[in-house]
């Protein structure tokens, strides 16, 4: 596969291209590029398969289709994406040109090299990667040697009114996409600051929360990122720090009632990416992690509350999970569950996971059409359109 950068603008009109064009033939579109972006046409079988549908054509995803055309290797590298100091960044480079990755979380303080060190990467993968970092604020703040610093989310609710906010990180996330990022793992909705939380919260009552939470989102997404809402279902009021142990969350009732409300809300308003904690939550995942629970990501985040976005795990090194499961256990848990992306702590275990994932599909543990619906959802919020790939 050769890499092609596509705007979501012009899917509408490629739904109409792809199923009109003939599978011999390809289409070209300037998008304002020195050079024209040749978009892929359906192959017979999936233009055949397509054409007899009694499916109206606005009915039909044609980026769900094109997305079973891509082999399995590159759909199952899609779905991982590691964290790495900064100062490791380049050892990444065999996996990206590989595609045995879709993106990568940027760890560490890194220093005013790292834009060359993210295009450097870029440039290698066959398919454009999601780069994200953890830039909230105050004691989670990356970026904090590069860019302006930000206040923790508890100080910026106390002294910043919500339009405030919202102005600042769209200036901040304007330079954060400079630096090459996609994506920041922020902002943080849960409801009060339990262990592992603290002033990352913007508050300990709903209506704070919603408020801000849902400024700082629209000023992520404003500044040209995709923000992502965590921690769902909510780590507010959770018993321990995730990183150390599988912390008890309160009910579910008692979720339903407060913790998710600001995600309720943050769907509500169009977010597009969303976080699973690692919470045991009576009721729902009953001693599973959250993030592992098919009941909690598909059963109420997906089906209940109706969030169409990516969803993504929080990173599987923390001691919630491996405490129980190896990496590559894990992360077949966390695709089962209904994640579109499961977040690694490291790129170490890349290649044994990717194995455990071909087998799970091969052996029928994993449903490949349930792996072509994350891709799918994957590449849209790339912006990319897997009938060009």
């Amino acid at each position: 596969m050769t890499k092609r950068l596509l705007t979501p603008l012009i899917l509408v009109s490629l739904l109409v291209a792809a199923v009109v064009s003939t599978p011999a033939s390809a289409s070209q579109v300037d998008d304002g590029r020195d050079e024209p972006v040749v978009l892929g046409t359906l192959t017979g079988t999936v233009a055949a398969t397509y054409l007899t549908s009694d499916a109206n054509a606005s009915d039909v995803d044609p980026n769900r289709i094109c997305t079973d055309e891509i082999d399995l290797d590159a759909q199952i590298g899609q779905v991982l994406m590691p964290g790495v100091d900064w100062e490791r960044l380049g050892e990444l480079a065999d996996l990206v040109s590989r595609g045995r990755i879709g993106g990568w979380v940027v760890l560490g303080t890194p220093d005013s090299t790292l834009a060359g060190e993210l295009a450097a990467l870029r440039q290698l993968a066959p398919i454009e990667p999601l780069v994200a970092v953890d830039e909230e604020g105050g004691r989670v703040q990356r970026l904090r040697n590069v860019l302006s610093r930000l206040p923790s989310a508890a100080q910026m609710a106390a002294t910043l009114t919500p339009d405030e906010l919202s102005e600042a990180l769209t200036a901040h996330s304007r330079d954060m996409a400079a630096l090459g990022f996609d994506a920041n793992l922020a902002p943080v909705l849960d409801v009060g600051g339990g262990p592992g939380i603290g002033d990352r919260a913007f508050g300990d009552e709903v209506p704070v929360v919603v408020e801000y939470g849902l400024a700082a989102m629209h000023g992520v997404e404003a500044g040209g990122l995709i923000a992502v809402v965590k921690h769902f279902p909510g780590h507010g009021s959770a018993s321990a720090d995730s990183h150390e142990e599988l912390p008890l969350a309160p009910t579910l009732a008692e979720l339903e009632a407060r913790d998710l409300e600001p995600f309720r809300q943050a769907i509500a308003q169009g977010a597009r990416a969303v976080m699973v904690a690692h919470l045991d939550v009576p009721g729902l995942s009953d001693g599973l992690p959250t993030s592992l629970s098919n009941a909690a990501v598909e059963g109420l985040l997906r089906n209940q509350m109706g969030f169409d976005g990516l969803i993504m795990t929080d990173s599987l090194d923390m001691d919630a999970v491996t405490d129980r499961w190896t990496t590559p256990e894990a992360v077949e848990l966390a695709i089962l569950a209904g994640n579109d992306i499961a977040l690694l702590g490291n790129a170490d275990e890349v290649d044994a996971i990717h194995l455990r994932l071909l087998d799970a599909v091969a052996a029928g543990r994993i449903d490949a059409d349930r792996l072509a619906d994350s891709v799918a959802r994957i590449l849209v919020a790339k912006g990319l359109f897997a009938c060009a790939l």
